[in-house]
């Protein structure tokens, strides 16, 4: 999210906002309409979004009819009596610059067994089938543009068929200004077998490079690792790692500024089998469900932050910085998470700017400390990203508690937002003793009581900012 806005709740409770700056980088946001389903303080919906804290926000699913090759609804209930489709859109008029996309699949409705999007693309009917359905499903609800997410193509007539595909959507989005995009694979068998590049970045506004789960629980039951590494660590024999897969697609035709690299809101879990708990490490399968995800091997950023805050988890962090941190429950047997943090999605977002790329996509806006259950402010992840991509201010501190070493500011508590006693318009996020300097945008000050970046008028500050 955007440093800009620190406190979710406090902009919801206080209404008045500065507005955003223009940006350089996209921010693209996925919203999962089954998010709603999770009880207590796990419970997101589109109200619980802040407009201003992405470029982009995609609302995911509508999914695709196999009979009749027509998009249609994901879940009535939610999208339509629940005004789910009418909220999102509706998130533009409190910031007009924001688009709101409709996504198309996804994995369940991609692998659903009936090879309907395989059908679909096989012939030039059913494509222009589609392709009025979509015009029609955008006009009548009101998105600005269409995310293709079909995981994944992987036939020769597949790569034919999503060429013509996205040929045939562009050509019929062109009068009516619609964006198109798609979620895409990050491995390179899958790009070689599925992606006609050149096609891709002729047709396409960006694509959503889906850089996480490279490991995981329900495929490598084994051996825990980090499921979003940033670059390939040594003794690696893989490319499973970002920097490979953006490498990948630059090499293959892709412009660097139509690709949003992903950074995960959430960690892959296992159990562990021995003391070992460096990855990769020996492990037995799956970690035991989140409390408000109810997933097994899958922890939202919220549900781990909580479990390292209150329930003593350890944090290992990588000093390279190849991944980002593990944490390890203190139960027998051990529980053990890979994800990342605030800091490391400033590196992530550092890496996004020198790689010259169009910005960085999370998946998924609900499952970042929304609700500021452990003290960094709401949405610490998403606001490390938003205020390293549109500012370029955010860094890691390093903090001691010796005044002999001491680089700069210690924390004053392991986790909350602190001002910078230098300066009116910066501030620290300390996330478990680490501090992360960030920046208000230009004309702001940070506001120590309500957590925000505010008028210079509602603060009480004496240094020049």
């Amino acid at each position: 999210m955007k440093m800009l806005l620190l406190s979710l709740m406090g902009l919801l409770a206080f209404g008045s906002y500065p507005g955003i700056d223009a940006q350089s980088s996209r921010i693209v946001c996925y919203f999962p309409n089954w998010a709603r389903y999770r009880t207590g303080a796990g419970q997101y919906t589109v109200d619980n979004i802040n407009p201003n804290l992405c470029t982009h926000v995609i609302y995911a699913f509508a999914i695709l009819d196999g009979t009749t090759y027509k998009i249609k609804i994901f879940d009535d209930w939610a999208d339509i009596s629940l005004n789910g489709f009418q909220r999102a859109v509706a998130l533009k008029t409190q910031n007009p610059k924001l688009k709101v996309m409709i996504a198309l699949g996804g994995w369940n409705d991609s692998n659903d067994g009936t090879g309907k999007y395989s059908k679909m693309v096989s012939s030039t009917a059913n494509i222009n089938t589609f392709v009025t359905s979509a015009v029609a499903f955008l006009q009548q609800f009101k998105f600005d543009g269409l995310d293709l997410d079909w995981e994944y193509p992987s036939t020769a007539a597949d790569k034919t068929g999503f060429k013509n595909l996205i040929v045939a959507l562009r050509n019929a989005f062109q009068a009516s200004g619609y964006l198109l995009s798609a979620a895409v694979s990050a491995s390179a068998a899958s790009i070689d077998a599925g992606y006609d590049v050149a096609s891709m970045n002729q047709n396409l506004d960006f694509i959503n490079l889906m850089t996480y789960d490279f490991h995981g629980a329900g495929w490598e039951p084994n051996t825990a690792d980090h499921h979003s590494p940033l670059l390939k660590r040594s003794g690696e024999t893989t490319n499973f790692n970002s920097d490979f897969a953006v490498t990948y697609w630059i090499g293959k035709g892709m412009p660097a500024s139509k690709i949003n690299m992903g950074i995960p809101l959430y960690g892959m879990s296992w159990k562990l089998t021995s003391t070992t708990i460096a990855p990769p490490a020996p492990a037995s399968g799956v970690g035991a469900a989140g409390p408000f995800t109810s997933t097994a091997g899958f922890l939202a950023y919220y549900e781990i932050c909580s479990a390292v805050r209150s329930s003593g988890w350890q944090v290992v962090q990588d000093p390279t910085k190849a991944i980002g941190p593990y944490a390890v429950s203190p139960t027998s047997p051990k529980t053990w998470v890979g994800y990342d943090d605030p800091a490391m999605a400033i590196v992530k977002s550092k890496y996004i700017l020198s790689k010259g790329l169009g910005g960085g996509m999370v998946w998924d806006i609900s499952l970042d400390d929304f609700q500021n259950t452990c003290g960094a402010g709401a949405n610490p992840v998403i606001t490390a990203i938003y205020s390293t991509l549109t500012n370029g201010s955010a860094t890691i501190i390093t903090t001691t508690t010796s005044a002999s070493t001491q680089t700069s500011i210690v924390c004053p508590s392991p986790n909350g937002l602190f001002p910078d006693p230098a300066s009116c318009s910066n501030f620290y996020s300390c996330s478990n003793g680490l501090a992360i300097k960030m920046a208000c945008g230009s004309g702001l000050y940070f506001n120590p009581t309500l957590l925000v970046c505010d008028w210079p008028a509602n603060v009480k500050c004496t240094i020049s900012g």
